[in-house]
């Protein structure tokens, strides 16, 4: 079974233990005969030249990278903080929907699964 694991919580090289069990639960997912799993955790956009401890992570988050067994994409959508919380939702669509249509059609995903999103 072919399936896009897509949330906003999973681990990354900027943030190795957020969402692990999401992880944990996939991979072990993954390594079953006959299953493949993509992932593609978006992360909010954040200028790395702006000053701030705690969105400063995001920056550093890779766009592509290799957790393990699984290939993990970290598409950026727009977010600013206590303003666009009402779009929250809409924006994380907008900046993944192009890549997550892009690997539907080359690898044909059987089903979706979904966390906090």
């Amino acid at each position: 079974m072919k399936v896009l694991t897509f949330t906003s919580l999973f681990p990354n090289r900027a943030k190795p233990a957020h969402g692990v069990f999401v992880y944990q639960r996939m991979s072990h997912f993954a390594r079953r005969a006959g299953n493949s799993v993509v992932a593609v955790a978006p992360v909010p956009y954040f200028p790395s030249g702006l000053p701030s401890s705690k969105w400063k992570a995001f920056s550093q988050t890779p766009r592509r990278e290799q957790i393990g067994n699984l290939t993990v994409y970290h598409p950026r959508y727009l977010l600013l903080p206590r303003i666009s919380m009402l779009l929250h939702g809409w924006l994380m669509f907008l900046g993944s929907y192009l890549l997550v249509r892009r690997l539907h059609y080359q690898l044909d995903f059987d089903c979706i699964d979904s966390h906090y999103v």
